[in-house]
């Protein structure tokens, strides 16, 4: 028993083209990173109090004596702009680019399954659908839980904890493997 353990912990599983999963990483970081930038300029709400009250004071003049108007800005409450709920303008946009995106990205489904370029089937048990579900329910709550940093704090803050993310996928996969080449020892 222990002899069959060590051949299947020894096992080595070369990849077939390195280089080329490298390059499509590299090119999916960098258009994350290009998205979350024009996310940022592009689609979050104006929440900087500079911008946002830029009409209602005066900058205080350098070589001039202060000149201060008595009468303060009128502000006309009717006409005020009421900012949506936390987190809702974010993910209401992320909901809008995952519908279209399932809108279309399925056409070519039937026609790759049709042609046999790809076979296309439903999983084979229960605990596939549950993994899968699992996953996509997971991918929900971080995209969610991102879209609200991003808009919040910036790409920049939002990257790094993306990043440490990473190190906590990194550590799960290695007590994972540690488990089954335990397992496979009894």
């Amino acid at each position: 028993m222990e002899k069959d353990s060590i051949n299947v912990a020894s096992i080595v599983i070369k990849p077939s083209a390195p280089l080329m999963g490298d390059l499509l990483t590299l090119v999916a970081s960098i258009g994350y990173g290009l998205y979350q930038v024009l996310y940022k300029k592009y689609a979050v709400l104006s929440t900087d109090l500079e911008i946002s009250s830029e009409g209602f004071y005066d900058h205080i003049p350098v070589d001039d004596p202060p000149h201060y108007d008595a009468t303060p800005n009128a502000i006309d409450h009717r006409a005020t702009v009421h900012p949506s709920p936390f987190g809702l303008h974010a993910n209401l946009l992320t909901t809008c680019m995952g519908l279209s995106t399932f809108a279309l990205l399925w056409i070519p489904l039937p026609f790759l399954h049709y042609y046999g370029i790809e076979t296309f089937r439903l999983p084979p048990n229960i605990t596939t659908i549950l993994a899968i579900a699992g996953i996509a329910l997971s991918g929900v709550v971080f995209n969610a839980g991102f879209m609200v940093l991003l808009g919040v704090w910036g790409p920049i803050i939002t990257s790094v904890g993306n990043l440490l993310t990473i190190v906590l996928v990194f550590i799960s996969d290695v007590g994972s493997n540690l488990c089954l080449v335990y397992s496979s020892q009894f």
